[in-house]
């Protein structure tokens, strides 16, 4: 058993802390796999020369960050776990929640990735993954109703994208274009103004992804990253103008609005 890994020159300031990083690296650099077993309580005790106590504070971090899975009873104990994406999307958008992100630095970002993205799919595509397509497309065409029927729609516009993301063999491209899809969903949803105006977006879009779904069964790589590039520069400059609308209309009713209480009262309507 080797644990003594090194960390980075910042060590952390508590030993449970420490034992953690050490334990992570253990994990990294052993190329460890879901289920593969960590040493017992007592054998990182011993290496560690520290308390049982430090050891289970630091096997519970791991376990909340989602790395291991501590097993109960005689057949149990430490167990690499695979992290799965929505925990992992989950922390990483409680960061971006205080970033205060507007949609046009999220499409600085995605109008890169995007079109690489879905070039690299058109051949990794199943006939499930096509079908799966063609039902968001379905779904698109109920693009006008209330509110409710909006953001259906706007799942669906989303999902078409999720599918090519997870059939993306580079997990990094994979996960970042994911979590894009998910910070727009919760842009949009959460943006009153920009939902209602969604019907005339929601069109082009629709537009677009029929137009990509024909290039996907014509597995013409070339035409998709052309579809895809261009998708994503009308529909940043839609971001772009909404924002806009969003931010003036969120400023003008908050200096109307009566604040006896000098509060900092967020847009309810």
């Amino acid at each position: 058993m080797d644990l003594s890994t090194p960390i980075f020159d910042q060590k952390p300031s508590k030993k449970a802390d420490l034992v953690a990083e050490q334990l992570k690296w253990h994990i990294v650099l052993e190329k460890l796999s879901a289920g593969d077993k960590l040493p017992h309580e007592q054998q990182l005790t011993e290496h560690f020369k520290t308390s049982r106590w430090t050891i289970r504070e630091a096997l519970k971090s791991l376990e909340v960050q989602g790395l291991i899975e501590i097993v109960a009873g005689a057949k149990g104990g430490v167990r690499v776990a695979s992290v799965p994406y929505e925990r992992a999307s989950n922390l990483l958008a409680n960061f971006f929640h205080f970033e205060h992100l507007s949609g046009s630095q999220i499409y600085d970002v995605r109008g890169v990735l995007e079109p690489l993205m879905a070039e690299s799919v058109v051949d990794l595509l199943t006939e499930e993954d096509l079908k799966a397509l063609e039902k968001t497309i379905i779904i698109s065409h109920r693009y006008e109703g209330d509110e409710a029927n909006r953001l259906k729609v706007r799942r669906a516009e989303l999902e078409f994208h999720h599918i090519l993301a997870r059939a993306c063999s580079n997990p990094f491209v994979m996960f970042i274009c994911r979590f894009i899809n998910d910070l727009l969903f919760h842009f949009i949803a959460f943006n009153k103004p920009m939902l209602k105006s969604h019907v005339a977006v929601s069109k082009r879009n629709l537009e677009y992804h029929q137009k990509l779904f024909d290039a996907y069964c014509g597995k013409d790589a070339v035409l998709v990253r052309a579809i895809m590039q261009e998708h994503m520069v009308d529909i940043s400059k839609v971001m772009e103008k909404h924002q806009a609308y969003i931010e003036q209309g969120l400023i003008k009713r908050r200096s109307e609005r009566p604040n006896p209480a000098g509060l900092d009262l967020d847009d309810q309507s």
